[in-house]
């Protein structure tokens, strides 16, 4: 798929469409083939639930776009991981605060944090640290808790 193509699928009573969206990063699988396929998050939007994967992503215009275009989402998995050093990771991954902005900006009623503590020495920021940053994030912007969650390693929640 190319940025803001859409395809749907057959569902028990509707459609489902699923849309390849746009966002700030970049591609490669080897030392050789940079930004040779595109990158991007996608949407999956049933009629009774509305979900978007952001995919590897820095902070930019493109989440409000996305809000924007997709409109009241059910749930969005976002990456809170793999941000420090700042100065380095910050156009391509996302911190806490920036994910909790993301949240906002694609008009997501809960969210789950995904791309964290999983590879030791990826990034600066320990394994624990983007656990404790957002729920830091989450004070701040005056978010219960319950909506934005991290969950540990095989941890499973049920989406009401």
């Amino acid at each position: 798929m190319d940025w803001d193509d859409s395809l749907e699928i057959a569902g028990k009573s509707a459609p489902i469409k699923i849309e390849f969206l746009a966002v700030q990063h970049w591609s490669a699988r080897t030392a050789t083939n940079r930004n040779q396929t595109l990158w991007g998050s996608f949407a999956v939007l049933a009629p009774k639930f509305r979900f978007w994967f952001s995919g590897d992503l820095g902070y930019s215009q493109d989440t409000i776009d996305i809000g924007d275009r997709l409109q009241n989402l059910d749930l969005a998995a976002i990456g809170i991981g793999a941000y420090e050093p700042r100065w380095f990771m910050k156009d391509y991954h996302l911190n806490p605060a920036d994910a909790v902005k993301v949240m906002l900006d694609v008009k997501a009623k809960k969210a789950i944090g995904i791309h964290f503590g999983t590879f030791l020495n990826l990034t600066d920021e320990t394994l624990d640290q983007p656990v404790l940053d957002l729920k830091i994030a989450l004070d701040e912007a005056g978010i219960a808790q319950d909506k934005f969650i991290a969950p540990l390693i095989g941890q499973t929640f049920l989406q009401d």
